[in-house]
């Protein structure tokens, strides 16, 4: 038993000493292993950058403590030619049998049709992670760089860096391996191609046609993009072709430009387009599948544009290494639910918001026929809040079951809400919920003088709006009360409340107990029901 917790030990001293394992780790390069086994070299790879060790840091690479130990994995390759010669073999085998369109289409957006989908999708990657025999590079970046500061680190590689990465890769390369090794340019591509399919078989769509339509009649000349946009490509890749084939010739190369700048319109039009429908949306509703749609197509041909770029600049390694970057941190953002949830309910969110702050324009007087207008609506809820209490304490008294007499208690409230709401009669503790938005929508202008101005007349103008709603209640509770007592009392002889419920019911109420905790319930109840308002207004 001690002799199996020494070897423990040992093996634990082993795994914290990194140059170590750095020499085991390199000795086990095998670029004629299964997939798996290559896959797993990886993995342990990019484990073994992440950890801290005794590679000692530099003052270049302070900020970025990998960096440090990447320059030392690249200087022990120099030095040992052999596993220098495997690992390059090993990494261009599997860039070679590995899917990389997953990555460069896939990352960062999401393959499901929907949006309640995508969110299964993304739960079930985040449950059981990439098998490690995957054939999907995607896969593959995500087993790799778990971290959120990878694309951080990777978009920061120094130059010396990304040479030194560059000239491993080609390493002890042969002339057949050489005229295939541009594989990742045809990636991008074929990446390209996909890309402007989906973006174009989107936008010729029945959601999109339908919200693209003006007084019922189809928008054909917002849809011409969509048409154009795999013509436009085309062109590009033959014009492309044409200017490698003559050896970069003026006229050639002019031409190449000219199918460039129509393809970047085409995508741009297509983006405009639709951010256009963000406007339907905003008069007859928002879903969150349609945003959904919409994002996903605009993430797409911004992703086009991007990897237009790297196609273009294929000698540039800077813009290559900004790119596998993008993607990592895409393909990070994929497996993240609240990413996808934030991205897509935004628009929804905003659409409530600012129907909750156009209701509550209506609750803050302006002016004094406004101050007159909200005393007379106070004074109608003050009525209907009295004939409410009246029928539940007609309620209480009836001595029901606790679940009728819930039952009954919330349909009197309900009711009495719905009654203010169709006489357009108002509560002084409604208003807070309803104005909130309105503050907060006047406190975004503030970062001018007009807009500090604005916002002090607002909150004025809410402060003597809410007194009057106060007043209003008041005024009208307290004769209203009296005056139902005094008939019940003359009419049918008995009291709407006896004394001792009445003492309790004052008793009940301290400053320094329950009550101000109740208080604060029934604000965020409210603030919550003018949410549920504002969304439903949205439908």
């Amino acid at each position: 038993m001690f002799r199996t917790l020494r070897l423990l030990v040992s093996k634990w001293r082993a795994s914290r000493n990194a140059n170590q394992q750095l020499d085991i780790l390199l000795s086990g390069a095998h670029p004629g292993a299964a997939r798996a086994e290559r896959n797993e070299w990886l993995i342990e790879l990019a484990h073994w950058l992440h950890r801290g060790g005794a590679a000692a840091r530099d003052e270049a690479s302070a900020h970025h403590p990998i960096h440090t130990r990447l320059r030392y994995l690249l200087l022990v390759l120099e030095r040992n030619p052999a596993w220098r010669s495997n690992v390059a073999r090993l990494i261009r085998t599997t860039l070679r049998e590995s899917d990389g369109i997953s990555l460069l289409c896939e990352s960062g957006m999401p393959t499901q049709p929907g949006f309640f989908g995508a969110v299964i999708d993304r739960l079930h990657g985040m449950l059981i992670p990439p098998a490690a025999n995957t054939s999907e590079l995607s896969g593959l970046v995500t087993l790799m760089f778990p971290a959120h500061v990878d694309a951080r680190w990777l978009a920061d590689l120094p130059d010396d860096l990304l040479h030194g990465l560059r000239a491993l890769i080609v390493f002890d390369l042969d002339a057949q391996t050489h005229r295939g090794a541009d594989r990742f340019s045809r990636d991008l591509l074929a990446a390209l191609h996909t890309l402007t399919c989906q973006i174009s078989s989107t936008g010729l769509s029945r959601f999109v046609r339908n919200r693209l339509s003006e007084h019922g009649k189809p928008a054909n000349h917002k849809l011409a993009p969509f048409f154009e946009l795999r013509r436009a490509l085309l062109a590009v890749e033959t014009a492309h072709d044409r200017w490698r084939a003559c050896n970069d010739e003026p006229e050639t190369l002019r031409h190449l430009q000219r199918e460039l700048n129509v393809l970047r319109l085409m995508l741009d039009e297509c983006a405009a387009t639709a951010r256009g429908i963000y406007g339907h949306l905003a008069r007859h509703g928002v879903s969150v599948d349609s945003v959904f749609q919409i994002e996903r197509m605009h993430t797409r041909c911004a992703r086009a544009l991007r990897l237009l770029e790297a196609w273009l600049s294929s000698d540039d390694i800077r813009a290559r290494a900004r790119l596998v970057a993008e993607l990592v941190e895409a393909n990070q953002q994929s497996l993240s639910v609240v990413h996808l949830v934030r991205s897509n309910f935004s628009l929804l969110a905003r659409k409530v918001v600012e129907s909750n702050g156009d209701t509550g324009e209506h609750y803050i007087a302006r002016d004094r026929r406004e101050y007159l207008r909200m005393l007379r609506m106070a004074l109608g809820g003050g009525l209907v809040t009295m004939a409410t209490v009246c029928v539940k304490f007609a309620i209480l008294g009836a001595h029901f079951e606790p679940m009728t007499e819930g039952f009954l208690a919330g349909l009197n409230y309900a009711a009495s809400f719905l009654l203010m709401h169709f006489l357009h009669f108002t509560l002084a503790t409604k208003q807070p919920a309803m104005t909130a938005p309105t503050i907060a929508r006047e406190l975004d202008r503030t970062d001018t003088p007009a807009g500090v101005d604005a916002y002090v007349d607002s909150v004025l103008a809410l402060i003597r709006t809410q007194t009057a709603a106060i007043v209003g209640n008041i005024v009208a509770v307290v004769p209203a009360c009296l005056a139902a007592q005094w008939c019940a009392a003359h009419l049918i002889g008995a009291n709407i409340v006896t004394a001792s419920h009445a003492h309790r019911t004052l008793e009940s109420f301290s400053l320094f107990g329950m009550t101000p905790v109740y208080a604060a319930l029934i604000g965020v109840l409210l603030w919550a029901s003018s949410l549920l308002a504002g969304w439903a207004d949205n439908w």
